[in-house]
Order: structure tokens, then sequence, then C-alpha cells
């Protein structure tokens, strides 16, 4: 017969919290305009465990309002608790700027340009902001040609006439601030508008041209030797 003693053996298992993260997202916004929606960033759920296991939701708070001025604000997280976790807490940064002019250029036509009189002159500017743009407007000195809320903005000159023409764009922000675009000069000048041969065999060229000026034409066989006419 073998007999045995018995042992029992006691282990004690200890089960931590888990750490949670939870972080306020950094966020940005234009002086004098509204906070954005406050967000943050959770860090460290496990198994399976999402924002909404937590028994006490999160919260968000900042010290900035709509009339702080320029600078970086708080942005505090608290609540988030749970049983199972840790939670450690950080703080997120609000930053007011300052609300910058948009800035513009006109790209069509290109300095220096010239067209013949009549022509639909195609007008192009680029635009940008620091919040968004809401309008182009183009302008031969101080006469609207046309204007353009969206990417890409355009409008035309339409039926130009003869002239030396000063072109510029102007654009607006949602803040309603203004920035105009460096000045573009092109030209327009006469044009030959219609070309026929008479029944003498002769060539007929009809010209649109400024009232009172001299224009010179000439001719060539061979497009090296001109004659005037």
């Amino acid at each position: 017969t073998v007999n045995f003693n018995t042992a029992v053996a006691t282990t004690l298992i200890e089960i931590r919290q888990a750490n949670l993260i939870v972080k306020a997202d950094d966020k940005a916004r234009r002086v004098n305009t509204e906070n954005p929606a406050l967000t943050i960033t959770f860090t460290g759920f496990v198994n399976g465990d999402t924002e909404a296991t937590l028994t006490n939701p999160a919260s968000l708070v900042t010290t900035a309002n709509i009339n702080s001025p320029i600078g970086d604000y708080d942005i505090f997280a608290s609540g988030a608790a749970h049983p199972n976790y840790n939670v450690i807490f950080f703080k997120g940064q609000l930053r007011v700027t300052e609300d910058l002019p948009p800035t513009v250029q006109l790209i069509r036509p290109l300095a220096d340009a010239a067209f013949p009189t009549g022509a639909n002159i195609a007008l192009e500017a680029t635009a940008s902001d620091d919040s968004a743009v809401t309008l182009v407007e183009f302008f031969n000195g101080a006469v609207k040609l046309g204007q353009d809320s969206t990417p890409p903005y355009t409008a035309a000159f339409a039926n130009a006439p003869i002239g030396s023409f000063t072109l510029t764009a102007i654009a607006t922000d949602d803040a309603g601030k203004t920035t105009t675009s460096s000045p573009i000069s092109i030209t327009v000048t006469a044009a030959v508008t219609d070309v026929k041969i008479n029944p003498e065999g002769k060539v007929d060229l009809t010209i649109v041209g400024e009232a009172g000026a001299t224009y010179v034409v000439e001719v060539s066989d061979d497009l090296i030797v001109w004659t005037f006419l």
C-alpha cells in the first residue's frame, strides 16, 4: 500500500486596470469665428472595447470663445471613466490665427499679349485663402468683365475693341477680405476680317481698324519678300 500526502498550492493573480489615454485633438480657427467641433482620440482600449463601453463619456472644453484674440488656448478632456481602465488625460491646443486675405494671380492672357479687334479674350486666375475663396472678379481698368465663384476661375473679354488695356482680377474670401492681382497689359489691334478674290482676279480685304488711323498692307509671293500695296 502506498500512501500519499496531499498538498494544496494557492496562487494569487492580480488583474490590473489597462491604461487608457484620452487626448484632446489640436484644432485651429481664424479670429472672430466660432470654435470648430472639438474631437478626442482614445488609445488603449482592449478586448474589443470602444468609447461606447465607457461608463462615463468623455467631455471636452476650451477657454476660447468667438471673442478670443489671436493666440493658443487649451482644450481639456475629462470624464471617460470605466472600472477596467486607468484613464490618463492629455490636453489639446486650439490655435486662433489672423484672418489673412486671399491671394490671386491673373494667368491668362499673358502680359503684353496682342489680339485682333473683336476677339473674345479668355481670362483665367488662380486664387487661394486660409479658409475659402468665394468670388473672383475680372476687370478692364474699372470696368467689370465677368466673375466666377468656383475654380478654375474664368471669364472673357468679349468683342475686344482696338486699344491698350490693363486687366486685373480681384479675389474675395468668406470673411469679405479682398486682394487685387498684379495688372496685366494687353493690346488689341486692327484685324483682317475677310479675304476674297473678286471677278477681276484681285484680292479684296476687309480690315477692321481704328477710325482715322493709317494701316500698311504688304503682299508677297513667297512669304519672304514683301511689297507695299
